[in-house]
């Protein structure tokens, strides 16, 4: 389990990140007005319900680093995967492990400004997802900060890469950071840690993620169903908290609808 300080809405909280035992999350609620727990148990989720104002399912893949190595590549799509590391991902690209964590983060941003999906990452948060964290920089192709939990979970965080069909073509950056995954993989499965977690994943075939998702899922691990959970031991904002997010759940239904209306005619 890991413990990180962070912010929500400029209010002081706190991350828990993969908790087995309740007892280990309920320990640390006065420590932070909110509190997140991050990809726990379903089981976990429901023994936290009284204090929660927000429940989301997370759907992420694993990949058991316990297995011989020779299983793990057996298990990867031929095409898809197999095919592009040895044909053109062990080619090309430069891999080096918490080196260049200053040109990961200017193509962090760099691919955050064109979009204008969220503002770009500054020094304070930069310095909040490094906790607990690798950096692998890809050059030139891709960068991936992957938060690890002792010998139990490496978890990707952030996976830019250059822009397909711009900065180069399609085909290689996907062949460059499939290989860049592999190595991944290796690395912590030589360190002993059992579990490489993607970071979550789409099933949803109507998602505009989904490619996303089918990329994911050529690497051959299991899929499996996760909880994000928002806490907080103070009552009267537990529940204006929950009256929000009821609201946002609504909005996102509606939102859904409209979508598939629009679709349809």
């Amino acid at each position: 389990m890991l413990l990180l300080d962070s912010r929500v809405h400029r209010i002081s909280a706190l991350d828990v990140w993969w908790p087995a035992p309740v007892q280990a999350v309920t320990a640390v609620v006065s420590r932070a007005l909110v509190i997140t727990v991050m990809q726990c148990t379903a089981r976990v989720a429901v023994a936290l319900s009284s204090l929660a104002f927000r429940t989301r399912l997370f759907c992420t893949m694993l990949v058991d680093l316990s297995l011989p190595l020779k299983t793990l590549w057996s298990r990867l799509d031929q095409k898809s995967c197999r095919t592009a590391i040895n044909r053109d991902g062990r080619r090309g690209g430069e891999i080096s492990v918490n080196d260049h964590a200053e040109n990961s983060l200017r193509l962090i941003n760099e691919l955050i400004d064109p979009g204008n999906y969220r503002r770009s990452m500054g020094p304070e948060e930069w310095t909040r997802s490094l906790v607990y964290s690798d950096v692998f920089d890809g050059r030139p192709v891709a960068t991936h900060i992957v938060r690890v939990d002792g010998e139990s979970r490496a978890r990707a965080l952030l996976a830019p890469t250059v822009r397909r069909g711009i900065d180069l073509p399609g085909s290689v950056v996907g062949a460059l950071n499939r290989y860049l995954l592999w190595h991944e993989i290796e690395h912590y499965r030589r360190r002993g840690v059992r579990y490489f977690d993607f970071g979550g994943v789409t099933l949803d075939r109507q998602s505009p993620l989904y490619s996303i998702a089918r990329f994911t899922l050529s690497f051959g691990g299991e899929v499996v169903e996760e909880r994000v959970v928002g806490l907080t031991g103070d009552l009267p904002l537990r529940l204006s908290l929950r009256a929000a997010a009821g609201v946002k759940t609504l909005l996102d239904q509606w939102r859904v609808r409209h979508h598939k209306n629009e679709c349809d005619h």
